[in-house]
């Protein structure tokens, strides 16, 4: 077997990544996590993203890897199935799935030479969410101070504020933001408010100009921000209709209204009085009118993170697929996908969000041993598995 099996598909593969990107919006990374960490949160086999690079096998970080790592990479993340993972404190993307956090940014001042030099403030302009929903505003704080650890903050001139929405080559105005200033009491942290129009779905861009009058030099900074605006909600999660155990695992079925027919995505945490406990999604199409989604969180997990009940379903979200392309046809041969691709045409933002679910359900109190403690298991695995053997013995040859 050749060892370019472990990238057979490559070109595939880097057009769904590639499609991932440009169809849909980005999200925050992990931080700093183990190896292991990293292979346990993702719900896509991170295996099939690496590649022979100048000799070398790399992994998504660029990190040299053998043909025996690859394989122990993939038994590690296939303990569970893709769509049901651990949840971890430091998972700060799935756990705090609603926002973005930014770092400050120390802002440049002009020196006695004419020159842009290091100011003596650190700026950050942060929206609270991602994503402004139908009945939601997106509130963007804005707050400069030294850059000290706990310096407290100073007083802004806010000059000009600039929101577009933003979609493909054209752009469109869209209402300023009202401010609320700054004060002593609120440590000078300043607050941007907007509320989307229904016509105002896609993403925005907000661009603030700005002065810190202590700086005394009349020096004007810029900062800007991103978020996306999805005002017309295409579906609304009602509650929680209830829970069971099958083999596989705990099963939370979740109430959801539709309004618009269509892919969609829904993901849930799972928490104990301990912590952060799993994480499941559920990729299904959905009819128009009131019904349940089942939400499947994988036995061994509980038993991996040692986590009896009861639960508390967390952060139920979703989200309606709307790119032009059907992940569905990727499937099709190479010369049908080209085909596809090249009749692509975009008219309209990718995707559409569900206001996350704000209501509270707990289970009941389960011992670990109603679980399954048992690997995963399908024949794609099993087919996955023998492959990657095969490259391991042949790179030790």
């Amino acid at each position: 077997m050749n060892k370019s099996l472990i990238v057979a598909g490559v070109a595939i593969i880097a057009l769904v990544i590639a499609l991932f990107f440009l169809l849909s919006d980005s999200s925050s990374g992990p931080g700093e996590l183990s190896r292991e960490d990293q292979i346990d949160r993702q719900m896509s086999d991170p295996t099939q993203e690496y590649v022979e690079q100048d000799g070398e096998l790399v992994d998504g970080t660029d990190t040299a890897v053998s043909y025996e790592q690859v394989l122990e990479d993939y038994r590690r993340w296939a303990k569970y199935p893709p769509n049901s993972r651990p949840l971890k404190v430091g998972f700060n993307d799935q756990i705090e799935h609603h926002w973005i956090p930014l770092e400050p940014k120390v802002m440049p001042i002009v020196g006695a030479d004419g020159k842009l030099v290091e100011g003596k403030h650190s700026c950050l302009l942060q929206p609270l969410n991602h994503t402004v929903t139908e009945g939601q505003v997106m509130d963007v704080t804005l707050r400069c101070a030294p850059p000290a650890e706990g310096a407290p903050g100073v007083p802004i001139e806010i000059e000009s504020i600039k929101l577009v929405r933003y979609f493909n080559e054209k752009e469109w105005q869209v209402p300023t933001p009202e401010v609320t200033p700054g004060t002593k009491e609120n440590d000078y942290t300043y607050k941007l408010t907007y509320t989307p129009r229904k016509e105002d779905w896609g993403d925005m861009d907000l661009t603030v100009n700005f002065k810190v009058p202590s700086e005394k030099n009349n020096f004007t900074h810029t900062l800007k921000g991103h978020f996306f605006s999805s005002p017309v909600a295409p579906a609304q999660f009602r509650g929680i209709a209830g829970e069971r155990i099958d083999e596989d695992g705990l099963v939370i079925i979740a109430e959801v209204a539709v309004r618009f027919p269509g892919r969609y995505t829904i993901e849930a945490n799972l928490f104990n009085d301990e912590g952060p406990v799993g994480v499941s999604r559920v990729d299904a199409r959905l009819n128009a009118g009131p019904q349940n989604v089942e939400i499947k969180f994988f036995g061994k997990v509980f038993h991996d993170q040692n986590a009896p009940g009861p639960y508390k379903v967390v952060g139920l979200r979703g989200t309606q697929d709307t790119a032009p392309l059907d992940p569905a046809d990727l499937n099709k041969s190479p010369e049908e996908v080209e085909k596809l691709l090249a009749k692509l045409e975009s008219t309209e933002p990718h995707r559409r969000q569900i206001p996350v679910w704000t209501g509270d359900y707990q289970t009941e109190a389960y011992k670990l041993d109603v679980f399954s403690g048992a690997e995963w298991d399908s024949p794609q695995k099993r087919e996955r598995l023998e492959e990657l053997r095969e490259l391991a013995e042949l790179a030790g040859e």
